[in-house]
C-alpha cells in the first residue's frame, strides 16, 4: 500500500493559487490578474527556481510551452464557437495542421 501524499496549496488575498507543494516538490505560479478577460491566468509555472511551463493567452489560452526531457516543447489549443477545446497540437509537425486549416479557410472564402 502506498502512503498518502500530502499537498499544500497557497492562495493570495484574491483567491488565486500562487503555489502548490505535492510530495515535497513546490510549484509557484505567476498569475496575471490584469488582462482583457478580467479572469486571472497563470503565465508561468516555476519549480526549484526555474520556469518549467509557460502559457500564452488571447481571450482564451492559445498555447503552452513546457520542458520535456530538458527540451522546450510547444503545444497549441483550438476552440469551437462555444469556447470548448476542440484540438490540442502537442508535437511537431503541427505545421501540416496549420497548412490544412489555411486551405480550409481559403475554401470558405471562395465559397462565399
Amino acid at each position: 500500500m502506498t502512503p498518502p501524499t500530502t499537498a499544500t496549496i497557497v492562495y493570495d488575498g484574491d483567491g488565486n493559487r500562487v503555489s502548490e507543494t505535492v510530495g515535497g516538490t513546490a510549484t509557484k505560479y505567476l498569475v496575471d490578474t490584469l488582462n482583457p478577460t478580467a479572469v486571472p491566468h497563470v503565465l508561468d509555472e516555476i519549480v526549484n527556481g526555474s520556469v518549467t511551463r509557460t502559457y500564452a493567452y488571447g481571450l482564451q489560452r492559445i498555447s503552452e510551452n513546457q520542458q520535456i526531457s530538458g527540451t522546450w516543447t510547444p503545444s497549441f489549443y483550438g476552440y469551437d464557437g462555444h469556447g470548448n477545446v476542440r484540438f490540442h497540437f502537442e508535437e511537431p509537425p503541427w505545421s501540416n495542421c496549420i497548412a490544412f486549416a489555411s486551405v480550409m479557410a481559403a475554401g470558405r472564402e471562395r465559397s462565399r
